[in-house]
């Protein structure tokens, strides 16, 4: 059996703390999230140390002190990293709904593909994209070549 997270990796760069919870409180929820996510799937999940060192990672980003703005998951196709970032929207949903009498700032999920197709065909949609405070973009790099170097040539 594959499991899902093996070989994924996680990046992180620099945002804003999620207020109210602890790393070991955010490492339990997205845990949680994530372990309902793969069993949706239909598949085995299992708590290993690469799955624990990844939510770790990610529970002390969404918690830090420090200034951050985003976490990149990359890997190889099947290792996850769509599915962690599922679970962290979830999290991070649900927290917003709380803190804001159930309204919060929704997260937009939306496939390069569909970004890239967007800076092309229609300017104003992808300028208030890129305003959108909580992004999701799935599967970055498979967006065709003439996306990839549009505006490079």
């Amino acid at each position: 059996m594959q499991y899902l997270v093996e070989g994924m990796q996680t990046n992180l760069s620099r945002r804003n703390k999620l207020k109210d919870f602890t790393q070991e409180e955010m490492y339990k929820l997205i845990g949680l999230s994530y372990k309902n996510k793969v069993i949706l799937t239909n598949k085995k999940f299992v708590m290993n140390e690469d799955i624990k060192n990844k939510l770790e990672l990610i529970a002390k980003f969404l918690t830090s002190e420090e200034s951050r703005d985003a976490i990149l998951l990359h890997g190889f196709i099947g290792a996850g990293k769509t599915l962690m970032a599922e679970a962290i929207c979830n999290v991070i949903d649900i927290i917003n709904r709380r803190e804001n009498n159930g309204l919060g700032n929704p997260i937009k999920k939306i496939k390069a593909l569909e970004v890239g197709r967007l800076a092309i065909n229609n300017l104003k949609e992808f300028e208030d994209l890129k305003k959108t405070k909580l992004l999701f973009i799935d599967d970055l790099g498979t967006e065709p070549t003439i996306m990839k170097t549009y505006g490079n040539e």
